[in-house]
Formats: C-alpha cells, structure tokens, sequence
C-alpha cells in the first residue's frame, strides 16, 4: 500500500498501534492522519512528536495564530497576515452568515474546538479555576475594606515576588482598587473536610464576610485525622478568628468527626457547629461554587496563606509529591472530567466554605455601600450599631449580646 488515510481518531488514548501503520505501508509510501483533535493532550499532538508533519484548516481566518504552534496551513497563515481575519476560509461549504449560526448554536468554546480547532480554549475549559481571578492582598483581621476591584488584565499589578502553581502564564495578581471605606467583618465560619489517619489531610478554610465578599486569613490542611492534637488545633483556630459557625462535611465517619470535634469546642470555644451532606460529585461541586465567586473576584486571599501553602505538607511526603498538597495546585487542577485530583483536601475545604457564603454573594456592593451609609447616618438619632447585612456583632446577633442578655434574667 502506497498511501494509507486513517480517519478521526476519537479519544485521547486510542488504542492504536501506529507500528502497525508502518508495517501495512510500501517503503516510500504515505500516511495521512486526518481528526478534529479534543484537546490539547490529544493523539494528533502526540503524533507530532514523532516527526509527523501536521496542517491545520480552520473554518475561519483566526484572530491569532500562536495557539496553531506554527502548524497552522500556510495559505490560511497567508489571509491572517493579509488581514482577514474572522472570515471562511471555505465559503462555498461555510459562509459568514451560516459559521455566525454555528457559533451561537455550538458557544464560543464549544466553536472554538470544533471549528477553529484551537486545543488552548479546551484545556482552559477543563481546568475553569484560575489564580489570576483572585485577589491577593494583606488585610485586618477585625475590618476589612468595602469593596476591592480587581482586573488581572493589568499587567502592573502582577505580584512576581508571589510563587505560582498555576497553569501555563496563570498568576497571582494585586487588587486595583481598594475602598478606603472599612467595617467590621459581619460573618466569619471556619469550614472543615475530615479525614481519617494516613496521609490525607484534614482541610480547613477559614473565611471572613462581607460585602458580598470573602476574606481567607486561612487555609490549609491538618495532619493526624481525629487526633487531640488536630482537633485541638481546630478549636484553637475557631477561637482565633472568633468564628460565628464552625461548618463540618458529614459525608465522613458518618457525623463521628463532629462529634469528636465539639468537646474540644466546648472547652476551648463554644459556637455553633453544623454539619454539611453533599451528594454531588466533588470535582463537579468544587467548580460550579467557586468558578462564579472567582470570576466576579469576590474571594480575596492574604499572601501569608500562599506563603504557607507552599511550605506545609504532611511528613514523609516526597518532594515531588508535595505539590498535590498544596491547596492552589489543586484549585488550578481541578476538571469535570474525573479523578483530576490525587488530593483535594484543601480545595474541598474552601468549596464547603464559600458554598455557606452564597446566599450573602448575591448582594450588591455599591448598594450595600449606600445601605451602610445611610444606616450610619440613622445611627447618629438613634445611637444603633448596623453592620452590612444588619445589626453588628455589637448588638443581638453577637455572642456577647446574648450571654449578656443570659445574665439579665
């Protein structure tokens, strides 16, 4: 056989034996490989590596030609440097009007895969959480600021002092603006992913409301299970940042661990404890709460969290494995396809927490700004304290409103 086309090939490890290709094709002879690759780690990248020439035929002129690594057809390369980009590059199968109908039925990832055949977009798509969407900057540990604006577009502001365990060009950005207006923070809830002995963690995550936004002064992961020291530790921590609600995922040991867990609380900090029951699939349930928190940049972490996510890791874990510990790493790779994850303690524990922000997320800023205005104005007639979504820790919500109010009776 002197020429030998072999159709798409679908999945990202196909069971083909490309030896066999060799075996069936006369010396001299061709091989053509014709597909729609799915992503980036594909067979038809994988070819390439194997002195495989590869051209690729986009149904438009793309906008850029960077993501083709140079593969992009020349006589298509050839209408990108004339200016045309955006247009058919085969009008009489696919006309402007009829690709505008694609994109909109297909969406502009969904097109941009199986149109543009640009692997980029896709892997972008399966990794969604991203460092550059969080805002890094030190804060109070009693007021934080009303509102932080935040665009990672801007170049300036990118904090290379600050390591990066992110994906490709993914890095940690400072804030844009901060509001110099501050308040006391109107919710704080310590959130915790139990584990058993061994070498997973115990995940905690530590978040600071207000405003529609989430302050992390804490995260990390515990070694030593539902060992005293662990559950000391977390008793210590609920006391420290003076928690309102200690938030337990009762998917393990059956509610045991919080019960393990609330003597200590007792002694050490007495507040209320709820357990959480999920049932959706946990990579599923890790991006759909934090990928719309972190793409309206409404959770802010202080750089010391990052500093000591890089450092802890539980004892005996080899250095190239310490990376799967780190709770950045692991939001950064994280995907619906399954099983993304060796370890996800860390990143479960921040999910589990924001998803207890959510009903406060839904605020807006600038209103409750006016809300918060307009309420201290009234204070000055009425000698109230209002926080942002009510009264202050100052009056009855506040633990010391009610063991005051335990007294008087």
């Amino acid at each position: 056989m002197k020429f030998l086309i072999v159709g798409d090939l679908h999945g990202n490890k196909p069971r083909i034996h490309f030896k066999e290709f060799d075996a069936i094709i006369k010396p001299g002879g061709k091989i053509v490989f014709l597909g729609t690759p799915q992503c980036e780690d594909s067979v038809y990248t994988k070819i390439r590596t194997r002195g495989v020439n590869c051209r690729i035929w986009p149904a438009r002129v793309p906008e850029t030609v960077e993501c083709y690594h140079g593969a992009l057809a020349p006589m298509i390369t050839q209408r990108y440097l004339d200016g045309d980009m955006w247009q058919t590059t085969e009008p009489i199968r696919f006309s402007d009007k009829d690709l505008d109908g694609r994109e909109m039925a297909y969406g502009r990832s969904g097109f941009q895969l199986q149109f543009m055949l640009n692997t980029e977009l896709s892997d972008a798509d399966r990794f969604p959480l991203k460092l550059q969407d969080i805002p890094v900057m030190p804060f109070d540990l009693e007021e934080g600021p009303m509102k932080v604006l935040h665009n990672p577009s801007v170049a300036d502001n990118r904090l290379k002092e600050v390591p990066s365990v992110g994906l490709g060009k993914d890095a940690w950005y400072r804030p844009v603006e901060i509001s110099p207006d501050k308040a006391p923070y109107s919710y704080r809830v310590l959130a915790i992913d139990p584990s058993g002995r061994g070498k997973d963690e115990t995940g905690v995550a530590v978040g600071l409301g207000l405003n529609s936004q989430i302050f992390i002064p804490y995260l990390t992961g515990l070694s030593g299970g539902y060992s005293e020291n662990s559950l000391t530790q977390i008793a210590e921590l609920a006391a420290k940042y003076k928690v309102h609600k200690v938030i337990v995922e009762a998917n393990f040991g059956d509610g045991m661990f919080l019960e393990l867990l609330r003597p200590y609380l007792t002694k050490i900090y007495p507040v209320t404890v709820e357990e959480v029951r999920v049932s959706q699939k946990k990579e599923h349930r890790i991006i759909d709460t934090l990928e719309p928190v972190l793409n309206q940049h409404r959770l802010i972490v202080d750089p010391k969290v990052i500093q000591d996510d890089l450092r802890t890791s539980p004892d005996g874990v080899s250095q190239d494995s310490k990376q799967n510990y780190m709770a950045f790493y692991q939001l950064t790779r994280v995907s619906k396809t399954g099983d993304s994850l060796r370890k996800d303690d860390r990143v479960d524990a921040l999910a589990l927490l924001v998803q207890h922000f959510k009903d406060s997320l839904g605020m807006d800023r600038d209103k409750s700004i006016k809300l918060r205005q307009d309420r201290a104005f009234k204070d000055l007639f009425t000698g109230k304290h209002w926080g942002i979504f009510g009264p202050s820790p100052k009056t009855e919500n506040s633990r010391e409103y009610q063991w005051n109010s335990k007294r008087q009776r």
